[in-house]
């Protein structure tokens, strides 16, 4: 029989500021900054390969800085000061069409399905669908008005079409 040392306790889990490396705390910086990015877009803030970042994204999730959410086939990673809520809002705008309508709905909440659809260039039934998952997440809210339905939007999800349009691209991209 060998005798085996004693496991060494994981301080990382305990502290997890003080044994954050120069590369996470970029991707948590990133994070902060960009939430709601995928593997792919990690990466690419980074400039490190699809590997790397993942491995920097699983470390950060295991010491309880970053969360990880499942939003069609792509995998989100948010920083743990952003709220669950919220991230429900950063995985609905990243469909491009609901987040055309929520745009067009933010400068003009009169609904007229025809002239958004128009306007956004997709079928009545995208504009009717995407309204619709506004309204089932809480993100938006149609009542009657004057001459009209009119959609209110979720003051969360104003305050991020707000922040997208002052936030800067990421490295990388193209202006």
């Amino acid at each position: 029989m060998t005798l085996q040392p004693p496991p060494r306790p994981d301080r990382t889990l305990h502290h997890p500021d003080a044994a954050l490396g120069p590369l996470n705390r970029r991707a948590l910086e990133v994070l902060e900054a960009y939430p709601g990015l995928n593997l792919d877009e990690v990466a690419l803030a980074l400039g490190v390969r699809r590997t790397a970042a993942k491995h920097h994204l699983l470390y950060l999730e295991k010491v309880g800085l970053v969360a990880r959410l499942r939003w069609g086939r792509h995998r989100l990673h948010f920083t743990q000061t952003v709220p669950p809520s919220e991230r429900i809002v950063f995985c609905l705008v990243r469909v491009p069409s609901l987040l055309g309508l929520a745009r067009e709905l933010m400068l003009d909440p009169a609904l007229d399905g025809a002239r958004l659809a128009g306007q956004l260039q997709v079928s009545p039934r995208t504009v009717r669908r995407g309204l619709r998952l506004l309204t089932r997440n809480g993100l938006a809210r149609v009542q009657p008005g004057p001459h009209g339905p009119v959609a209110t939007l979720h003051p969360r999800l104003r305050v991020l079409l707000a922040r997208e349009a002052a936030v800067p691209p990421l490295q990388g991209d193209t202006p």
